[in-house]
């Protein structure tokens, strides 16, 4: 969790890279805290400022992993000084930022990772109205992002399949996931609104990632399958394949691992929960799935959307 600021420094509880004699010595460095200002480096990277830290991600090849939810924005994004939706600061600015890396001896910050989002936040509850002004949940007003410097809202069900959000009806439940505006306008903008139970408009079979993430390098998965059919045995065995895309765009998907699906509550469908059987020495940027079902020339196989690693 996010808090107002918090600096990382204290010896006793980081690790030291090099001998602590050595004036090159390394250390742990972290960082979380709001966005005070985001400008160039005058190198083709970024500065970004955190109370009284500046944080340089450079130009490649030294550019630290940028992630968000959902979203990894480009430095083009950080810079464009137009306001985020819902917001009044410029660009990114006021954003939650949570940065690790190392710094030297004579305090030379660099930045490894660094997590980049407008506003943390998510509201559950009912949907209490649905029309062309937007979504109510709860007596609150939610708007789909539309802002490409952010992942574009999309509307799913609980198993992470899209939906016809036009009909969601009143009294679903809803998670929604997002973050508040703050230009007076009250509205939640949202990267994602699930609503649970209702059926994918999808055709044949689909696959949605319901959730992402890497909490200690460990890789997570969650997500649902959709149109397999409804004569398929319960005990039949669903497998779902988890990948992470190439380094390049011509190399080969590289296999994490596979599991089982097991049957989901709505006819046709089936939920899969993937979990690394260790901890990734580098943790990959996105994930996709593949399951494929029925043998032979009637097999069928279908590749998940690309999701990013939260």
């Amino acid at each position: 969790m996010f808090r107002s600021m918090v600096y990382s420094l204290a010896l006793g509880a980081l690790a030291v890279v090099a001998s602590a004699n050595n004036a090159s010595a390394q250390v742990v460095f972290g960082v979380e805290g709001s966005a005070d200002a985001v400008a160039s480096d005058g190198l083709g990277g970024v500065n970004v400022t955190v109370g009284g830290t500046v944080l340089d991600l450079k130009a490649a090849p030294n550019a630290p992993l940028i992630t968000g939810f959902g979203f990894g924005p480009t430095y083009a994004d950080l810079l464009n000084p137009a306001p985020l939706p819902g917001r009044t600061q410029s660009g990114f600015v006021g954003s939650f930022i949570k940065a690790t890396g190392a710094t030297s001896a004579a305090g030379v910050i660099t930045v490894g990772t660094i997590d980049i989002r407008p506003g943390i936040a998510s509201l559950t509850g009912v949907i209490t109205s649905n029309g062309v002004a937007g979504f109510v949940v709860n007596g609150t007003k939610c708007l789909l992002n539309t802002d490409p410097r952010l992942p574009l809202g999309v509307v799913v069900n609980d198993l992470g399949l899209p939906i016809n959000a036009a009909l969601a009806v009143p009294g679903a439940s809803a998670i929604c996931t997002g973050y508040p505006s703050n230009d007076g306008s009250g509205a939640f903008i949202l990267f994602q609104l699930q609503v649970v139970g209702q059926a994918t408009t999808a055709p044949g079979l689909a696959i949605g990632i319901e959730r992402v993430a890497s909490p200690g390098g460990v890789i997570n998965v969650r997500g649902g399958i959709s149109g397999l059919p409804l004569t398929l045995a319960r005990t039949a065995v669903v497998t779902v394949s988890v990948y992470t895309p190439g380094a390049t765009p011509l190399a080969p998907p590289v296999l994490l691992g596979t599991v089982n699906a097991t049957p989901g509550a709505l006819a046709g469908t089936r939920v899969f929960s993937f979990k690394s059987a260790k901890a990734l020495a580098v943790v990959p940027k996105s994930v996709f799935v593949q399951v494929t079902q029925g043998t032979g020339v009637a097999a069928k196989t279908v590749k998940s959307p690309v999701v990013a690693v939260q």
